[in-house]
């Protein structure tokens, strides 16, 4: 069973948004099901490192559709953006130096953090792309 689903409360209404979202939801459940059927330390290194590219690829599109002068969640989108960026490539640093790092930690933190992110402070995104004309315009 995935350690993550998919759930429309996670949207913000906008298509390369909200199909971002679910390619990381993907990676979560990927890196849980290596560690699951216990893949070797490269194998799992290489799906954290993908995570982190991914997300930093997310928020630099997410980032691109704020308007910083007219959204007010702007600088807190930001910082949270730049808070888990550095968390994972903290956590993948973590795994490759340590051979007792804690991949369920690891895992926890990203699943709450996205469970957070997506329902919480994204909604006030996606209420400004709304306001911007911007929802489901972006296929």
């Amino acid at each position: 069973m995935p350690v993550i689903q998919w759930e429309e409360r996670m949207s913000v209404g906008v298509y390369l948004i909200d199909e971002q979202h679910r390619e990381l939801v993907g990676l979560i459940n990927a890196i849980d099901h290596a560690v699951d059927r216990g893949a070797g330390r490269d194998e799992v290194s290489r799906y954290i490192r993908r995570f982190y590219d991914y997300t930093t690829t997310h928020f630099k599109t997410e980032e691109s559709l704020m308007d910083h002068a007219t959204y007010p969640e702007y600088f807190t989108q930001v910082r949270e953006h730049l808070d888990c960026s550095l968390k994972a490539l903290e956590f993948h640093r973590r795994f490759v130096e340590e051979s007792d790092f804690d991949l369920k930690a690891f895992l926890d933190y990203i699943v709450a953090w996205f469970i957070n992110h997506t329902v919480g402070i994204d909604q006030t995104l996606a209420d400004h792309l709304l306001k911007r004309g911007l929802q489901d315009r972006m296929r």
